[in-house]
């Protein structure tokens, strides 16, 4: 997002994207294709890296860098096994304020000598322009608020520079493919961070959808979804006092400009079903499960003028 585009350029946001989450049925299936990196674990890495690799065609010269690649770059490493030009992306390994396997030690890279390190963080402006056919996140951008709040009145909303930056990197046509940890239950200094919103500002900034058939939803539909699944309470006590209910959002996006990418989606033969699951793809599925289950909804009564004028003032922005 080199560029922001004035309000008359600016897409209408869809209400469907490349957006999933950990969901029990789409893991279960993916570890009996033998999708790489997919497992259970407490912290749902083994859906979270599984999920790009079972939605993308990948073909061996991509360019593809791994933002967020840690002490073992194991990301990196698979896509240079395929053929790739393999780059990870993470600040340089400090003990003092590190956890262990954070950061590039050193020995991360005289033992991959044929991965490309960029030492820095999304956002640093550290990586080349419009070089890479697909930039991979994962379960990294949430750790920006580690020790930050959300709406500090100094520096808000720091992530959405890394997401910038991450788009920055990508070539024309470049794919975006991105999970979060994400907390469904009320944390303090996340206040005012909803992944929703990123969608939305990616979208109204002209970054276009790499695909328009997965229905949004929110933290509250996933929350009390059925097939959800939760990171376990051993992952969460770690740091926490408490049992605090998260799991893993996933999406992707397109970066505008032309089609030079050699990434594309491709998803998995065996796992289509899964991945798209009819009540997740289409409206009319949707509404007729509805059916089922509730009374027709009635129309709404006519709003005022003054409520009505002041919910065109308020969306204008996405009017076409």
């Amino acid at each position: 997002m080199s560029q922001t585009l004035s309000l008359s350029q600016r897409q209408r946001p869809d209400d469907r994207d490349l957006f999933d989450w950990a969901r029990g049925s789409a893991l279960k299936k993916m570890i009996q294709n033998g999708v790489p990196f997919a497992g259970y674990d407490a912290w749902l890495k083994g859906w979270a890296y599984a999920w790009a690799v079972a939605l993308l065609e990948i073909p061996p010269g991509s360019r593809v860098l791994d933002v967020g690649c840690g002490r073992h770059p194991y990301y990196a490493q698979y896509f240079l096994k395929r053929g790739c030009e393999a780059h990870g992306m993470d600040a340089a390994y400090d003990p003092k304020r590190m956890k262990e396997g954070w950061g590039i030690a050193p020995e991360t890279i005289t033992e991959n000598p044929d991965i490309h390190f960029h030492l820095g963080l999304a956002g640093d402006g550290v990586g080349p322009r419009d070089y890479f056919d697909l930039v991979t996140c994962v379960s990294t951008l949430e750790h920006i608020y580690d020790s930050a709040f959300v709406l500090d009145p100094d520096n808000p909303m720091p992530h959405i520079a890394a997401l910038e930056d991450m788009l920055r990197m990508l070539k024309p046509g470049g794919v975006l493919a991105v999970t979060y940890d994400f907390f469904l239950v009320d944390m303090p200094h996340w206040r005012g961070w909803d992944y929703l919103a990123d969608i939305q500002a990616l979208e109204l900034n002209g970054t276009s959808l790499l695909s328009r058939e997965r229905l949004l939803r929110s933290r509250t539909y996933i929350y009390n979804h059925e097939d959800t699944l939760f990171m376990q309470p051993e992952g969460i006590l770690s740091f926490a006092d408490s049992y605090l209910r998260s799991t893993s959002i996933g999406m992707m996006f397109r970066k505008p400009g032309g089609f030079e990418s050699k990434v594309q989606l491709s998803p998995h033969p065996a796992l289509k079903d899964v991945l798209f699951p009819p009540s997740e793809t289409s409206e009319s599925s949707v509404k007729a499960t509805l059916a089922k289950s509730e009374p027709p909804l009635k129309p709404p009564k006519t709003l005022p003028d003054q409520a009505l004028r002041l919910l065109r003032r308020r969306f204008r922005h996405i009017r076409k």
